[in-house]
């Protein structure tokens, strides 16, 4: 199971609540993105769920338009973003939503386990 230690923030600003698009889905959305309230883009993923307790975590991380462009393009990967970046944070919420949790992290704290692949570009199909 996925397991931190990190401060709670008070922020919306990496969640998403507007033009969500799916690009892989197995039982659930894995790999998302979509805009938060302040039209920024958000590329979220699913990090692990705990069913006993009826949470589960996402990363979602603050991107550019250009770096979005170039995902769609193949040019980077999902890893280069998340590598790239200062604005990387956990999301925990409750399967009925009725708690949502923000907690930010830096790249390399995140668990090698939980890491994209090194070949993690766009999808071919999307699997909507």
């Amino acid at each position: 199971m996925f397991s931190f230690n990190r401060k709670i923030v008070e922020s919306d600003i990496p969640l998403i609540s507007d033009y969500i698009k799916t690009l892989i889905f197995d039982d659930e959305p894995i790999l998302y993105v979509g805009k938060n309230r302040y039209g920024n883009y958000i590329i979220g993923s699913s990090v692990d769920e705990d069913r006993e307790n009826r949470v589960e975590w996402f990363f979602h991380t603050v991107i550019t338009f250009d770096d979005y462009q170039r995902f769609l393009r193949k040019e980077i990967t999902y890893l280069d973003m998340l590598k790239d970046n200062n604005n990387i944070f956990i999301i925990e919420k409750s399967f009925d939503n009725s708690f949502v949790k923000v907690f930010p992290i830096d790249f390399f704290e995140i668990p090698e386990d939980y890491r994209p692949t090194s070949d993690s570009f766009f999808p071919d199909e999307l699997n909507m």
